[in-house]
């Protein structure tokens, strides 16, 4: 990794145990097809809430993805105007709070199924949910939204052990980006980020990095696992009719491994830290 400086971590149990030389599995049609439509209902829902307040908020409509990239290059300026949270959020291509902390979003992964399957994959008797989850989505020809590559630990440092469970509410090929993986690169351990544009965390000429890259395609009901080392980023998106929507799960084998909030699906409750 060239002179990139090594951030130590507490423990690695999950993340070094569980992937191959890769560093990722992608899991097929392991979700529940109800419960992963009743998430994405909410977010179709939410995100033309969002939309109506941007319109507000900004005094003119935002009527096609040009403009709402022309909105997304004026962050900075909005910010110091006191664009609120949710719509800072919503122009780089996030849900808010309320949307997060909605229980059919933790719900994806507290099915009987799912239980049973992240048990067996995890090889522990329950895991746990970080609350809430970070849900996204990302359209064409708005870069504001493009995640830059990282590791996912950066954006975790209150979890001391972890995988990521990435799930797109809809299928994910060219045209519908979901994540570029650098295949082997958690085998580097973690490294050193910086700020990039929007985002508080970001690698240093990611180009330079010596790793095959490989883009994710995947279905509605499918799910990507990979440890807080894997360096990843957000795939192009092409589609002028299908916007990408997605939900990162944090999920981790034991409370101790956390200082936040979480869920527990199990019981289907959560645990409320700080």
């Amino acid at each position: 990794m060239g002179e990139t400086e090594v951030i130590s971590v507490k423990h690695e149990y999950l993340s070094t145990s569980l992937f191959d030389s890769k560093g990722y599995c992608l899991e097929r049609s392991v979700l529940d097809p109800s419960a992963t439509a009743e998430a994405r209902n909410l977010l179709l829902a939410r995100k033309e809430r969002l939309h109506r307040l941007l319109e507000q908020w900004t005094g003119e409509p935002i009527p096609d993805n040009a403009a709402f990239a022309r909105h997304q290059a004026r962050i900075p300026d909005y910010t110091a105007g006191g664009l609120p949270v949710d719509l800072r959020h919503y122009l780089v291509g996030e849900f808010d709070l309320e949307t997060r902390l909605d229980l059919r979003i933790c719900r994806v992964l507290a099915t009987p199924g799912v239980r049973e399957w992240l048990i067996g994959f995890l090889g522990t008797s329950r895991y746990y949910v970080h609350y809430p989850p970070m849900v996204r989505f990302k359209m064409a020809d708005a870069p504001g939204s493009i995640l830059p590559a990282h590791q996912d630990f950066t954006y975790n440092r209150h979890l001391s052990d972890f995988i990521t469970v990435w799930v797109p509410l809809v299928d994910i090929d060219d045209e519908v980006g979901g994540l570029i993986l650098y295949d082997g690169s958690h085998l580097d351990g973690s490294v050193e980020h910086a700020p990039n544009g929007p985002w508080a965390h970001g690698l240093p000429k990611p180009a330079q990095l010596p790793y095959a890259r490989h883009a994710a395609h995947m279905k509605v009901g499918d799910a990507l696992l990979f440890p807080p080392q894997l360096i990843h980023e957000s795939a192009p998106h092409r589609s002028a009719t299908e916007l990408r929507y997605s939900i990162d799960f944090r999920v981790f084998a034991s409370p101790e491994d956390t200082t936040k909030s979480y869920f527990d699906p199990f019981d289907e409750r959560v645990v409320r830290r700080n």
